[in-house]
């Protein structure tokens, strides 16, 4: 399959019109017109994906936070960023990042967070640029419970809380990655806000304003993008090429509990 129809699949998957004002999904890497028989599905690029790609085979990496954000004023093989992309153009690999469109999008980052959750009657809610997303449990649950549950489904250690654990939560807000600045949007419509990345200012003002926040982490609650994008792009482009998961651990933390 040429590099190009990945491309074009990619957009309709991952709208560019979508991303945030600050954001730079889409190709971040190409290295010309070319067959693909392997893509590789990333959280994002590091040499463990790269050195992945590479023993693979692959030339096509899909990842979701994208290499490169801010414009880069030189490529040095000191500085990460430099030497990723000094590697990938020498391994004639492509990269393409799927960022907020792919966490806005029916079906995408918050929604599938939400539907593995167990939430239901999802939708968006409004003046927050589609990142909350709000919905209900079949029945109320107590919060601690509720964070057991995604620590199971996520399979994460080390979730932080707000709010009393007997609590009984039924109507929950997400939104995927960093959004603890949307507290003051999701107490006025919800019983607990799931997210990652929540400060101590935030969790103090959420916990007095009556909002249980869980905060599950970034990488927590993103890496569900790599098994998601897979099965997307497998119904997308059928099996004229090879669609693999990273194996690679990118969360960047460890944990002593």
């Amino acid at each position: 399959m040429k590099n190009k129809q990945i491309k074009d699949a990619l957009l309709k998957l991952s709208p560019l019109e979508m991303q945030a004002k600050w954001d730079n999904s889409g190709m971040q890497i190409c290295t010309g017109p070319k067959d693909v028989k392997k893509i590789l599905v990333a959280m994002e690029i590091n040499d463990a994906v790269i050195d992945e790609a590479i023993t693979l085979g692959v030339n096509f990496i899909v990842n979701h936070h994208p290499m490169i954000f801010e414009p880069l004023k030189s490529v040095h093989a000191c500085d990460p960023r430099g030497r990723y992309v000094q590697r990938l153009i020498k391994a004639d690999i492509d990269v393409f990042a799927c960022h907020t469109p792919f966490d806005k999008i029916k079906g995408g980052n918050t929604d599938y967070l939400m539907k593995l959750l167990g939430i239901k009657s999802i939708k968006i809610v409004p003046d927050t640029e589609e990142f909350l997303k709000v919905g209900t449990l079949s029945k109320a649950i107590k919060l601690e419970d509720f964070v057991y549950q995604i620590s199971e489904k996520l399979n994460i250690d080390g979730i932080k809380f707000t709010g009393n654990p007997e609590a009984m939560i039924k109507t929950v807000a997400c939104c995927t990655g960093a959004g603890a600045e949307l507290w003051q949007d999701a107490y006025k419509i919800a019983d607990a806000f799931v997210t990652g990345d929540l400060t101590h200012h935030y969790a103090q003002f959420s916990a007095d304003a009556g909002l249980a926040v869980i905060d599950a982490g970034h990488w927590g609650t993103e890496q569900i993008f790599v098994p998601n994008m897979c099965k997307q792009l497998k119904s997308a482009l059928g099996d004229s090429v090879e669609i693999i998961a990273s194996k690679v651990n990118q969360n960047p933390f460890n944990y002593m509990l």
